[in-house]
């Protein structure tokens, strides 16, 4: 049986993994991140979660700016919506 990660991982497109927020992984059509937080009192793990990306067309610039994204955003997402490293 195949796992639903397994089935992400498949259509994403050869993912990787980075070092971004609690752990990331980088793929060719998409991206997540995970950062554990505190919202509202509560222990959480915040994800920002990037699907369907097609450009740039050349496969190695489009996952380095996906990772470029993913670094410069989650910070700015958990802020946005209230949850605190």
């Amino acid at each position: 049986m195949v796992t639903f990660q397994e089935l992400n991982d498949l259509r994403l497109g050869n993912p990787a993994p980075a070092d971004i927020g609690g752990g990331a992984t980088i793929a060719d059509h998409g991206a997540m991140a995970l950062q554990a937080c505190t919202y509202k009192g509560e222990k959480m793990q915040y994800v920002l979660s990037i699907d369907g990306v097609e450009d740039p067309k050349d496969t190695a610039e489009r996952r380095r700016l996906l990772e470029e994204f993913l670094r410069s955003q989650l910070p700015i997402a958990m802020e946005a919506e209230g949850c605190r490293p």
